[in-house]
């Protein structure tokens, strides 16, 4: 961390040029703090850059469904159609941009929550369901 100035580059965080996804290069767990002589030096011999604000970006949401149904002509009048609908096909659990912020944390850069509609305590696994609709 530089903390130099103000502007949008105040407290920005310094990453090494080779590996700008290395958010905790200057991080001392012992002493849950930063090395920001170590970063200043770094930034200012050209070996290192300031992180992109907000570069670290949640997964893609992925998700697909699918309805397959079939229609069967019982007569003129009457249809039987039979259906099966599969919901999050490819078991992929979405976690979006709920990661772990707090440097030094167990949880930092790991996925923290997920994006579910159903608001439950567990990612949204794959769901089948089988149908039947007569009509007449």
């Amino acid at each position: 961390m530089l903390n130099l100035g103000g502007g949008s580059d105040a407290n920005a965080l310094v990453v090494p040029k080779g590996d700008q996804t290395n958010l905790t290069a200057f991080f001392d767990p012992a002493t849950q703090t930063f090395n920001k002589l170590g970063a200043t030096q770094c930034y200012y011999s050209g070996n290192c850059v300031v992180s992109p604000y907000n570069s670290l970006r949640g997964n893609p949401y992925f998700n697909v469904d699918a309805r397959i149904a079939k229609n069967l002509k019982l007569g003129e009048k009457r249809n039987l159609q039979l259906m099966f609908q599969a919901f999050n096909l490819t078991n992929h659990a979405n976690y979006g941009n709920d990661f772990g912020n707090v440097v030094g944390d167990s949880t930092f850069k790991n996925p923290v929550g997920f994006i579910n509609p159903t608001s439950s305590l567990l990612p949204r696994a794959f769901t089948g369901e089988f149908g039947a609709r007569f009509s007449f």
